[in-house]
């Protein structure tokens, strides 16, 4: 049976506040057995002194006794199926599978194939497990609606290209190269009405600034003509993604060997989306991820 805060529970604590108080007023000067004894106005005065002192005491009782399922668990990372030790990096990386990692945007959907990599920790003095990402590359993209325009419009063959920005590996020399890396952060949280177990990449977004702010994804795409490389449309996204790991809401996503490696799921807004001048990019699909020095087991757990 769940422990509830009812108004018999408030009545007793009530009953015993002026049971004491009788047998403190006895003692001086005669006993009080009945309500009817004391003038309304003081008995008024009486009840909203009483409850102003006990609503701290009520909310923490509230608290205490809320379901379990209505607070958050702290989601740690573990090596090996053992707690990483806190303040102890441990460098990982990510990659595709069957089925690779794709956005929806402004210029139509791409489909690539995907590495990242960075570290993740179990941070000193304890709380949800941190991480950071340096790289992130796509790959052998398909991007049907781009291919499909520059070819009706020039003849020739077109390519999408989608690059990150504002993070250490950064390519092209652009200006949003940084050596801060993206931020990671496990978490209990609901988006889009689905609540579950994920990792925070990135920062919350607010408002566009150039350069971006330091630990938020910034991605830009790029519709193309393949053979002179003539960018033909172009489109930009930053913010934060929340893609579930773990035990998730719709399934476990911890893997149990380096064949069988752990996962993180991209399920359209219901993972956030990133967001962008021209309109949002949706990201959908699965990234695997292991230990990189020598393939550890990485899972996520209480």
């Amino acid at each position: 049976m769940k422990p509830r805060i009812t108004y018999a529970n408030v009545a007793a604590t009530l009953a015993l506040f002026f049971a004491l108080g009788s047998t403190a007023l006895a003692m001086r000067h005669y006993l009080i057995t009945s309500t009817k004894q004391i003038k309304p106005s003081v008995l008024s005065h009486m009840f909203n002194k009483l409850f102003v002192g006990l609503a701290p005491l009520l909310a923490m009782a509230a608290f205490a006794v809320m379901p379990v399922a209505g607070q958050a668990v702290t989601q740690h990372w573990y090596k090996n199926n053992v707690i990483s030790p806190q303040g102890e990096a441990v460098p990982f990386v990510m990659f595709g599978g069957e089925v690779n990692l794709g956005q929806t945007g402004p210029l139509g959907e791409v489909n690539c194939k995907t590495v990242a990599g960075g570290t993740i920790e179990n941070p000193v003095g304890g709380g949800f497990g941190i991480g950071s990402m340096s790289a992130l590359a796509f790959y052998e993209c398909k991007a049907p609606q781009c291919e499909a325009q520059i070819k009706e419009t020039t003849g020739l063959e077109g390519r999408m290209w989608p690059e990150t920005k504002n993070m250490p590996a950064s390519i092209n020399g652009h200006k949003e190269r940084r050596f801060v890396p993206y931020f990671m952060q496990l978490e209990e949280s609901t988006v889009m009405g689905v609540s579950s177990i994920r990792l925070k990449i990135g920062r919350k977004w607010v408002a566009f600034e150039t350069p971006s702010p330091e630990k938020m994804i910034r991605v830009a795409e790029g519709c193309e003509i393949a053979a002179s490389e003539t960018v033909t449309a172009m489109a930009e996204f930053e913010g934060e993604l929340q893609p579930e790991i773990g035990a998730a809401k719709k399934g476990n996503l911890n893997g149990t060997s380096a064949a069988k490696p752990s996962s993180v799921r991209f399920e359209g807004a219901s993972t956030n989306e990133l967001h962008g001048m021209l309109g949002n990019a949706v990201y959908f699909g699965s990234l695997k991820y292991l230990g990189y020095n020598e393939q550890e087991i990485i899972t996520v757990k209480p």
